[in-house]
């Protein structure tokens, strides 16, 4: 058994794990705030933005999920609650090569 070492391309965290052959990791840089490092909370509507009233919804068009199309799944989004307005990321996990 090695150390097997990789670097985030998004964050640039250096992750280390044990193990003989290269593998990928999921680093955790998309779960933290930008804005105060805070690790943030999943959030997904319970509803269809079309139920909210999505073309006239502030909240929804922060998202961008009221911009036009006619595609009705939403993606899970993070958000930090310590901000006002809260703050919303559609950032996705980054996967790191490790070798």
């Amino acid at each position: 058994m090695g150390i097997l070492k990789g670097v985030c391309s998004s964050c640039g965290k250096i992750i280390f794990r044990e193990g003989r052959a290269p593998m990928t990791v999921v680093c955790d840089c998309y779960r933290r705030c930008p804005l105060c490092g805070a690790e943030m909370t999943p959030y997904k509507p319970d509803l269809d933005p079309k139920s909210y009233g999505g073309e006239r919804n502030p909240d929804l068009e922060a998202l961008g999920l009221t911009s036009g199309g006619s595609d009705s799944k939403i993606d899970v989004v993070f958000v930090c609650l310590r901000h006002s307005p809260p703050y919303y990321s559609r950032v996705k996990p980054v996967e790191v090569a490790l070798e």
